[in-house]
């Protein structure tokens, strides 16, 4: 381990109301009534009761909604969403030892090393706020992190992982980029045209063998990211659910 981890992340863990008919004008975690949230019975949140939490993991070009995505799958679990960008990030704000190490990389538009973002992310699924799941997203980014995951969540005890690819056109993703730093008040230092060229590059080399190894595994599905944000999500739910280590598909099955 590079640095003692900092535990810290979004909590999504809020108990949800299985099938509420109608909701109340408000979904888990704040987020906005709206046509589609009505749609998805929601799920209990998965508890030690679980020999086996379901695991779910995002990965995708930058740009192609990997956390917007992942933070409302979290959301309708009821389970936590870990973006170590986000971390990172968060780290590097507030300066702290694992915040520098990893600026400089970052600032490359290079990566982490494999090593020291595995150290982070095994220390924060084996803490208590992800024993009952996880939405990742930002991890793994390469092959070699691919399948540490998988051997990291069986030594942790969760379930079958789903990971699910947001597709999406290089050139698309730069102009999204660039629209997102357009209107950052504190523009990310990722964003930075030279710096993403550079992890288009890394992305480049890496997404065709991750693609490859979750193929070889038959674990990964594909969404394109195009299109209105609620649609995508209406596909990513479509690949999640059938997974689901337990499925409330009724009100009736709620009481």
């Amino acid at each position: 381990m590079f640095f003692q981890t900092d535990i810290q992340a979004k909590d999504n863990s809020a108990k949800l109301s299985p099938c509420p008919a109608p909701h109340d004008g408000a979904l888990p975690n704040g987020a906005p009534q709206n046509e589609s949230s009505t749609k998805f019975c929601h799920y209990p949140v998965l508890t030690p009761n679980f020999a086996r939490p379901l695991a779910v993991t995002f990965f995708g070009l930058p740009g192609s909604g990997k956390g917007t995505q992942a933070a409302r799958v979290a959301g309708e679990l009821g389970v936590k969403h870990l973006s170590t960008g986000d971390y990172f990030r968060d780290q590097i704000a507030r300066k702290t030892p694992q915040g520098m190490f990893v600026q400089s990389f970052i600032a490359q538009g290079e990566m982490v090393p494999d090593e020291f973002t595995v150290d982070v992310v095994r220390e924060l699924l084996a803490s208590q706020p992800y024993r009952n799941g996880v939405v990742l997203d930002g991890f793994p980014r390469t092959a070699n992190q691919a399948r540490i995951l998988e051997t990291m969540l069986k030594e942790l005890g969760y379930g079958e992982l789903v990971a699910v690819e947001l597709g999406l056109e290089e050139s698309v993703a730069r102009e999204r980029m660039k629209a997102r730093a357009a209107s950052s008040v504190s523009q990310r230092c990722d964003d930075v045209d030279a710096v993403f060229s550079n992890r288009l590059a890394v992305y480049r080399d890496e997404m065709p063998k991750m693609r490859e190894y979750y193929a070889s595994r038959g674990i990964a599905t594909e969404v394109s990211s195009l299109g209105p944000i609620d649609d995508v999500y209406r596909a990513v739910w479509g690949l999640i659910e059938p997974r689901l280590p337990k499925r409330i598909s009724s009100c009736d099955a709620c009481n």
